[in-house]
């Protein structure tokens, strides 16, 4: 790329789901009854944007046009044009191979070996991600490894997240029986409820597919997800924060999640139903509260599963944070809303403002929350973790799940000292209400922050100028 170039040519290396349409595509707000307005985005695929190119501005103030360009497999690496940035969402050809027992060894499939061939010859592109960065997320096993690397670095004191206790269950493993599972569950603390996800992240018919252990009695259940992690579950009032990170801008949105779960002298149960395990698959709806009842007597099985055709709008909210964040001295959250989205109003002091707001995505069924509306210690904690994600993984564009553990929950946060599964000794308890970080992504869906095209290109452009200077 040249300083006197009239644009920057950006390769895009995508799988199906980043190529698709969204259902209801781009919405551009009209300014005038003769002028297309801003472009509104709404999630989906970059098929919005590169469809929707001449009506966008790509280029202001003398600085270069950013022009999109599809990676074509057929092509070698030297028959490519050159490229001064290549974008990627690759993580279900980035196969983690042997990982899935007990090895680290990666296969990667052509279109990759391509691209970090084009990287060889081409040594000025610029890719983002790096492939082996983004390796770490396509394993939840690297992905705890990792954030346990930030928490070990930082000190439980000043990291600023924590995250679930959990332990490793491989197919060819020590770890067999379900009595040698429950006896690794209580050595490294963990109580029921548990949550059990496979290793694998991404890329296979059952990467999503998750089930809620409720009782010991039904631990065998996690056989059918081997590979696999088991995690402590962790009340949080139905409350999931997604935060996406684009570079250095950090936006915070806040969805339905699972209920509150709660145990009766060992036993689980609500009030006067029992509760069963439930397993789910998290691309779709999640379990309400009902889901996860039963009738005492009523004989049903265990394991049920939640109905997929469910909208994530029929979740059980629950009661918000509120209550937890005017609980905290270190947290002064008494502001913290209660139910629908509001914007932070105009008179409160600017100190306790965010001026750095995102809109509300329309057609949203879950109004989220922009900046403002984020308590204003909360949001720095999340930009903290952001930072340290972003360092320690070595992303750029990537997002984080974070939820709040009611008090109840607190006891059983992986600390800094124990996030190793294998280490010996009851865990240390703990009444931290830290958020918990539940989950890392690559090149999420951004599909909250309406001005994702304009955010993209602008990253775009900045990392090609920066590369050249």
């Amino acid at each position: 790329f040249s300083m006197n170039s009239t644009q920057i040519i950006v390769g895009y290396a995508l799988n199906a789901k980043k190529m698709r349409k969204s259902s209801h595509g781009m919405i551009f707000r009209q300014q005038t009854s003769k002028e297309i307005g801003s472009p509104v985005w709404q999630g989906g695929g970059l098929a919005d944007i590169l469809e929707n190119d001449h009506k966008i501005s790509t280029s202001c103030n003398g600085y270069p046009v950013v022009k999109f360009i599809q990676w074509n497999s057929l092509l070698s690496a030297a028959e490519h044009p050159h490229y001064d940035v290549i974008i990627h969402k690759l993580t279900e050809d980035i196969g983690i191979g042997d990982e899935v027992k007990d090895n680290d060894d990666t296969v990667m499939n052509n279109k990759i070996l391509d691209i970090e061939l084009y990287l060889k010859i081409h040594p000025s592109t610029v890719i983002v991600d790096p492939v082996n960065a983004v390796r770490k997320v396509t394993s939840r096993a690297r992905t705890c490894s990792t954030l346990a690397s930030i928490q070990a670095n930082s000190g439980d004191k000043n990291c600023p997240f924590n995250q679930p206790k959990f332990i490793l269950l491989y197919e060819k493993s020590s770890l067999t029986s379900s009595v040698d599972v429950l006896s690794e569950l209580k050595k490294e603390n963990i109580d029921f409820p548990v949550i059990c996800k496979p290793i694998v992240a991404c890329g296979t018919t059952n990467s999503h597919s998750m089930v809620v252990i409720v009782s010991s009695k039904d631990i065998a259940l996690v056989d059918n997800y081997r590979p696999c992690i088991v995690q402590q579950y962790f009340n949080h009032d139905a409350t999931l924060f997604k935060v996406y990170v684009l570079d250095e801008d950090v936006m915070i949105y806040r969805r339905k999640s699972l209920p509150n779960l709660y145990l009766h002298d060992g036993e689980p149960t609500n009030g006067h139903h029992r509760l069963r395990s439930v397993a789910f698959d998290s691309r779709y709806s999640y379990p309400t509260l009902q889901d996860f009842q039963e009738a005492i007597g009523d004989g049903k099985a265990v394991a049920a599963t939640a109905d997929d055709s469910k909208d994530r709008s029929s979740c059980t909210e629950g009661t918000h944070f509120s209550s937890i964040w005017q609980q905290s001295e270190s947290w002064k959250l008494s502001r913290f809303l209660r139910g629908s989205h509001r914007t932070a109003s105009k008179s409160e002091p600017e100190e306790d403002r965010l001026c750095n707001q995102s809109a509300v995505a329309e057609g949203s069924s879950d109004p989220p929350l922009d900046l403002c509306d984020v308590p204003r210690d909360f949001a720095e904690v999340c930009s903290k973790a952001a930072g340290a994600i972003r360092e320690e993984f070595g992303l750029s564009l990537f997002g984080f799940d974070v939820i709040v553990p009611v008090p109840e929950s607190a006891p059983t946060i992986c600390r800094t000292s124990q996030c190793n599964p294998h280490s010996e000794g009851p865990a240390e308890k703990s009444n931290s209400t830290k958020p918990v970080v539940i989950d890392v992504n690559y090149f999420p869906s951004y599909k909250e922050v309406s001005d994702f095209p304009a955010r993209l290109r602008a990253f775009l452009l900045k990392r090609a100028l920066t590369a050249a200077c």
